[in-house]
C-alpha cells in the first residue's frame, strides 16, 4: 500500500464514520473526539511516511512513536512523562534522527528550491523536515497538506482556479506550521478546530471580498502550530 492508498483509506474511514453519525446509527461529540485522539493525527502522519520510499524510516519512527506515547497519556494508559522529562526525550529523539536519517543531501533539496508541480491537485505529508511546494496548475482543485514536527510552504500565486468557483485544501498541522502563497484575487475562507494553535489570513486586502473570485476554502485542524495564508 502506497501514500496515496493509505490516504484515500483514512478518507473512506473518516467518510464512513461522520456518515454513521449523520444518520444516529453512532453519536459523538466532534469536540471531545479531537480533544482525545489529536496524537493519531501525528501517528498517521508517521505512517504516511514510513511507506514513502524517499522518505527517512528513523523519522517515520519518531514520529509515530510521538504520537503513540501522547495517545496513551491522553487516554491514561500509560504516562511516560512521569518518569522522565519530555523535552530531553524529544531532543534524543531528534537526535537520532539527525544521526540516521538520509542526510544533508535530502535536506539541501527539500530548501533549496522549490519542488515545481503541475498537477490539479495536491497532497503532501511532512515530517520531521522542511518542504518548499510551488504548485502552477492552471486548474487547480485544492488537496491535502499534513505537516507534523515541521514546515511546509506552498506556493499558489501562479495557479488559477478555472472550472469551479470554490476549491478546498484540508490542512492538519500538528507541532509544526504552513505557509501558504495565493494571488491577489483570490477569496480566502477558514473552517476548522483550533486546538493551542492558530492560523491567520496576512493578505493584503482583507477587508473587501470580490463574489465573483475564485475562493480557496482552508479545512483546519492545528494543534500547537500555526498557518498563514499570504500573497
Amino acid at each position: 500500500m502506497n501514500g496515496k492508498h493509505l490516504f484515500g483509506l483514512v478518507v473512506i474511514l473518516v467518510g464512513v464514520f461522520l456518515l454513521l453519525h449523520s444518520t444516529e446509527i453512532i453519536e459523538f461529540n466532534l469536540g471531545d473526539l479531537i480533544r482525545n485522539y489529536w496524537p493519531m493525527i501525528i501517528v498517521i502522519s508517521g505512517l504516511f511516511n514510513l511507506i514513502n520510499k524517499s522518505s527517512s524510516k528513523i523519522g517515520a519512527i519518531i514520529v509515530i512513536s510521538v504520537g503513540v506515547l501522547l495517545q496513551l497519556k491522553i487516554s491514561d494508559m500509560f504516562n511516560i512523562f512521569e518518569y522522565v522529562s519530555f523535552w530531553p526525550v524529544l531532543l534524543i529523539l531528534l537526535g537520532l534522527w539527525i544521526m540516521f536519517s538520509k542526510g544533508d543531501k535530502s535536506y539541501k533539496k527539500h530548501w533549496s528550491s522549490p519542488n515545481l508541480d503541475t498537477k490539479d491537485s495536491i497532497n503532501k505529508v511532512t515530517a520531521f523536515s522542511g518542504t518548499d511546494l510551488k504548485n502552477v496548475s492552471q486548474d487547480f482543485n485544492g488537496g491535502s497538506i499534513v505537516v507534523a514536527f515541521g514546515d511546509t510552504n506552498l506556493n499558489l500565486r501562479e495557479a488559477n482556479i478555472t472550472s469551479k468557483k470554490e476549491v478546498t485544501i484540508d490542512v492538519v498541522v500538528a507541532f509544526g506550521g504552513a505557509d501558504i502563497y495565493i494571488p491577489e484575487n483570490w477569496n480566502v475562507e477558514f473552517k476548522g478546530v483550533p486546538i493551542f494553535g492558530d492560523w491567520s489570513n496576512r493578505t493584503l486586502d482583507r477587508s473587501t471580498t470580490n463574489p465573483e473570485a475564485p475562493t480557496l476554502i482552508l479545512n483546519c485542524v492545528i494543534v500547537f502550530g500555526g498557518l498563514d495564508i499570504k500573497n
